[in-house]
Protein backbone atom coordinates (compact mmCIF):
# COMPACT_ATOMS: atom_id res chain seq x y z
CA UNK A 1 0.00 0.00 0.00
CA UNK A 2 1.20 3.51 -0.77
CA UNK A 3 1.09 6.24 1.88
CA UNK A 4 1.54 9.99 1.65
CA UNK A 5 3.91 11.21 4.34
CA UNK A 6 4.49 14.73 5.57
CA UNK A 7 7.27 15.43 8.05
CA UNK A 8 7.26 18.85 9.69
CA UNK A 9 10.61 19.70 11.26
CA UNK A 10 10.64 22.53 13.78
CA UNK A 11 13.39 24.07 15.90
CA UNK A 12 13.23 23.38 19.61
CA UNK A 13 11.91 26.35 21.60
CA UNK A 14 15.25 26.79 23.39
CA UNK A 15 17.15 27.09 20.09
CA UNK A 16 17.65 30.44 18.35
CA UNK A 17 15.79 30.66 15.05
CA UNK A 18 17.42 33.33 12.85
CA UNK A 19 15.20 32.54 9.86
CA UNK A 20 12.10 33.08 11.98
CA UNK A 21 13.50 36.35 13.31
CA UNK A 22 14.25 37.53 9.75
CA UNK A 23 10.67 36.76 8.70
CA UNK A 24 9.36 38.59 11.77
CA UNK A 25 11.45 41.70 10.96
CA UNK A 26 10.32 41.62 7.31
CA UNK A 27 6.68 41.34 8.36
CA UNK A 28 7.07 44.31 10.71
CA UNK A 29 8.62 46.30 7.86
CA UNK A 30 5.51 45.49 5.80
CA UNK A 31 3.30 46.85 8.62
CA UNK A 32 2.39 43.42 9.98
CA UNK A 33 3.69 44.47 13.38
CA UNK A 34 1.16 42.35 15.30
CA UNK A 35 2.94 39.16 14.19
CA UNK A 36 5.39 37.97 16.84
CA UNK A 37 7.32 34.89 17.93
CA UNK A 38 7.85 33.61 14.37
CA UNK A 39 9.57 30.22 14.18
CA UNK A 40 10.59 28.82 10.79
CA UNK A 41 11.06 25.14 10.04
CA UNK A 42 10.78 22.86 7.04
CA UNK A 43 8.25 20.47 5.52
CA UNK A 44 9.26 17.29 3.72
CA UNK A 45 6.67 15.36 1.67
CA UNK A 46 7.11 11.91 0.14
CA UNK A 47 5.27 8.70 -0.67
CA UNK A 48 6.15 5.42 0.97
CA UNK A 49 5.27 1.77 0.31
CA UNK A 50 4.34 -0.16 3.47
CA UNK A 51 2.04 -3.00 4.48
CA UNK A 52 0.09 -0.91 6.99
CA UNK A 53 0.06 2.61 8.51
CA UNK A 54 1.99 1.58 11.63
CA UNK A 55 4.83 0.27 9.46
CA UNK A 56 4.81 3.49 7.41
CA UNK A 57 5.10 5.47 10.66
CA UNK A 58 7.93 3.25 11.92
CA UNK A 59 9.89 3.66 8.68
CA UNK A 60 9.28 7.42 8.69
CA UNK A 61 10.49 7.71 12.30
CA UNK A 62 13.68 5.89 11.33
CA UNK A 63 14.16 8.24 8.35
CA UNK A 64 13.75 11.20 10.71
CA UNK A 65 16.29 9.79 13.17
CA UNK A 66 18.86 8.96 10.51
CA UNK A 67 18.51 11.91 8.14
CA UNK A 68 15.83 14.56 8.51
CA UNK A 69 15.99 15.70 12.14
CA UNK A 70 18.86 16.84 14.34
CA UNK A 71 17.42 15.96 17.79
CA UNK A 72 19.79 18.38 19.53
CA UNK A 73 18.14 21.31 17.74
CA UNK A 74 14.88 20.07 16.18
CA UNK A 75 11.81 17.92 16.62
CA UNK A 76 9.40 16.49 14.07
CA UNK A 77 5.71 15.95 13.56
CA UNK A 78 4.67 13.13 11.23
CA UNK A 79 1.42 12.96 9.28
CA UNK A 80 0.59 9.84 7.28
CA UNK A 81 -2.41 9.26 5.02
CA UNK A 82 -3.30 6.59 2.51
CA UNK A 83 -2.45 7.62 -1.02
CA UNK A 84 -5.32 7.95 -3.44
CA UNK A 85 -3.27 6.42 -6.27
Amino acid sequence: MEYKVQVIVKPLDAIANPEGKAVERALAALSFDRVTKVRAGKVINFTLEADHPEKARSITEEICQKLLVNPVMEYSEIQISQSGN
